[in-house]
């Protein structure tokens, strides 16, 4: 980052993301917060590409990564282009594009494999994870969650959270239920002490998976409408069409 008023921020925007504060409105404070002095933010802009993103405006938030983009190339920035694979490996999962999100965040491993490894190691390889499971190849988004999942320290409660999601995406296509249900509702019970508001809701949809197999039609949907509450209360338009889909689905 180009100043410590630009970190503070990049790091006030990633909470309004994160917590309740509607994404229309996390839309309009990262505009207000995206220059620092007259010095453009990258973060700030990659930040509010997620935020279009939940908007289910996949062309806006492709154009302002690639301003992200270019801010970062013409610094130098060697991290730049890590934490660029990781925000369109996250556009594109929302989008539902699953093999330009692997690509994506293959290339942001790779880069950080260059550099003998980055913090953001984690946060791509949970991208690549949750792609693999988008496309059905459970086997192969085992693996990296086997190889990632544990080095997560356990004080990141999202990011544990998040990696129980993925495991409990792999035991519902295992026909594991049982597991599956007590692995997302493990998770849930974490996050849901939280702020991390569309986690809660993207946590639910493999729980309400679960409970379809283990025969409990009526706790799967209550938790589908629970998770569709949730995005719809953060103005999560991507995450509510996928949770009004799954209510709508047959098991």
């Amino acid at each position: 980052m180009s100043s410590n008023g630009g970190a503070i921020a990049w790091s006030l925007a990633i909470v309004l993301l994160d917590a309740s504060t509607r994404v229309r409105e996390v839309i309009r404070l990262c505009r207000e917060l995206v220059e620092w002095r007259g010095i453009p933010i990258p973060g700030v802009l990659l930040t509010l590409a997620e935020a279009h993103a939940l908007d289910a405006d996949f062309s806006q938030a492709r154009s302002v990564v690639d301003q992200a983009a270019e801010i970062y190339r013409d610094w130098g920035h060697y991290r730049g282009p890590i934490y660029i694979a990781y925000t369109r490996g996250r556009v594109e999962l929302l989008f539902g594009d699953a093999i330009a999100a692997e690509r994506r965040a293959r290339h942001g491993l790779e880069m950080g494999a260059s550099v003998g490894g980055d913090e953001y190691d984690g946060a791509n390889a949970l991208i690549l994870a949750q792609a693999l499971c988008q496309q059905r190849r459970f086997d192969e988004a085992d693996d990296v969650a086997a190889t990632y999942a544990g080095v997560t320290s356990p004080l990141d409660i999202g990011r544990v959270a998040a990696w129980d999601g993925v495991r409990a995406e792999i035991l519902v296509h295992h026909e594991q239920w049982s597991e599956a249900v007590n692995v997302a509702r493990q998770a849930i019970i974490a996050v849901d002490q939280t702020d991390l508001f569309s986690l809660r809701a993207d946590l639910r949809l493999p729980l309400a998976l679960a409970l379809r197999g283990c025969r409990d039609r009526d706790a799967a949907d209550r938790t589908a409408a629970e998770a569709l509450c949730l995005y719809e209360a953060k103005g999560h338009r991507a995450g509510a069409e996928k949770a009004a889909a799954l209510r709508a689905s047959h098991p």
